[in-house]
């Protein structure tokens, strides 16, 4: 077991310095479905050339119901018919010179068109990386905010009750009044937060002196004297009574046992003690909260955009968005991440920094050591959801169809528009 010194670190929000990135219940974002100034530019390319064709489509047709005629008429009788045909014929081939190359910038112009859009859905996959990256950021200011919360609020739990001045009157005056007043001070603490599982304060030998449950139906009983125990092998008792006064120790996070046996149905425990110091020279005992645990860890992974999971050091889970893998460390019929996906143990046990290294085969990490400074090296992996990928990727091609069809329906009134202004006469040599 380790210690943790406080006050615990607070994490800066890299993403809005005022703090907006880390609102709750923040919508999965979307994507902007402006263009970029590339596409713009192709876009742009695209346009000229589609009004360009059909302008000269409109101002060099001329006469369509000649044109009309020729495209009846066989070759050979234009031919003989009249000394006039080869002028008409001459005229025609000029015309449809025009109608090809028109329909050449036609088709050129629709596979820009076609090439924007794209571009555009390509710089917009980009940015669907971008907003699972921006609500990863924030995911993990909430995230790590929220259990620093819960964290530093058992510290200062435990603190409260080891300095409170009916401690200090107990220890310094026993007797049955103030051994009384110092049980209904722990039954009023384990009240007031529906958390606490059990609140002990034991003795510098090692005897509970006061221990408050809380019952499956919520209620608080008082232990009697006749059922407290002598704990003074436990570990943490040990480890506890050797910390300096304002130390913590912390628990692993493990499943609360009956009788040496795991409870059933399982309920995740943490536990948090701190030692007792009338003086600065030696600790008078220890005071220890017991936690359910379960619902700080489905806060923990609750999310709209992500699946999320929390593991240790040896890749065993701790948490899982699905239960049923959950807690493979104390259940062996389940299989550890690491077992599951071996690449992924490759990547985490050879990043010297996870802290630092978001990405890992596909998962965003959070490194919540620092929080739980119990050894375990607790990690949580973030693994974006398919359904929130498909939504943006459904936004992306929808605005990629809908620039498509913008470039189209402006480029015919366009060219419409282009083709009634009069050419402008070129002034004789």
């Amino acid at each position: 077991m380790t210690i943790s010194p406080k006050p615990i670190p607070a994490i800066s929000d890299p993403t809005n310095a005022k703090g907006e990135a880390g609102k709750k219940n923040m919508p999965i974002p979307r994507p902007n479905i402006t263009p970029p100034p590339i596409a713009h530019i192709v876009l742009s390319c695209g346009l000229s050339f589609i009004v360009t064709s059909l302008r000269i489509i409109l101002t060099n047709s001329g006469d369509f119901d000649h044109f009309r005629l020729f495209l009846k008429l066989n070759h050979q009788d234009l031919k003989a018919s009249s000394p006039t045909v080869p002028l008409f014929k001459n005229s025609l081939h000029k015309k449809r010179a025009y109608l090809r190359l028109a329909l050449y910038f036609i088709s050129f112009g629709f596979v820009i068109a076609l090439l924007s859009s794209l571009i555009n859905f390509r710089l917009q996959t980009n940015n669907i990386d971008a907003a699972i990256q921006q609500r990863f950021e924030s995911t993990r200011i909430n995230t790590y905010r929220q259990l620093s919360e819960v964290i530093s609020q058992l510290e200062s739990s435990v603190d409260a009750l080891a300095e409170n001045p009916l401690m200090k009157t107990y220890l310094l005056r026993p007797s049955q009044q103030s051994l009384h007043n110092l049980e209904s001070l722990f039954q009023a603490s384990a009240a007031s937060e529906p958390l606490f599982m059990q609140v002990r304060f034991i003795d510098a030998g090692g005897n509970e002196q006061v221990r408050v449950e809380r019952n499956d139906d919520g209620s608080i009983v008082l232990v009697p004297n006749r059922q407290l125990q002598d704990k003074s092998a436990r570990a943490y008792f040990q480890q506890t009574m050797q910390l300096t006064k304002g130390l913590h120790w912390h628990s692993k996070l493990d499943l609360n046992r009956e009788q040496g046996q795991i409870q059933i149905p399982i309920r995740p425990t943490y536990r948090i003690a701190t030692p007792v110091y009338l003086d600065e020279r030696v600790a008078a005992g220890v005071v220890i909260i017991n936690i359910n645990a379960q619902p700080v860890l489905n806060n923990a992974l609750r999310s709209e955009i992500f699946n999320v999971l929390m593991i240790d050091r040896e890749g065993e889970t701790l948490a899982h968005f699905d239960d049923s893998q959950a807690w493979s460390r104390y259940l062996p019929e389940r299989e550890s991440v690491f077992a599951q996906q071996p690449a992924l143990a490759r990547a985490l046990q050879g990043s010297a920094d996870i802290a630092n290294n978001y990405l890992v085969e596909g998962h965003y990490a959070l490194d919540i050591t620092q929080l739980f400074p119990n050894g375990e090296g607790l990690l949580l992996l973030f693994a974006p959801k398919q359904e929130a990928i498909s939504t943006l990727f459904r936004s992306n091609y929808l605005a990629a169809l809908l620039i498509a069809m913008i470039v189209l329906l402006i480029s015919f009134p366009l060219s419409w528009l282009v083709a009634l202004i009069p050419a402008i006469p070129t002034p004789m040599g």
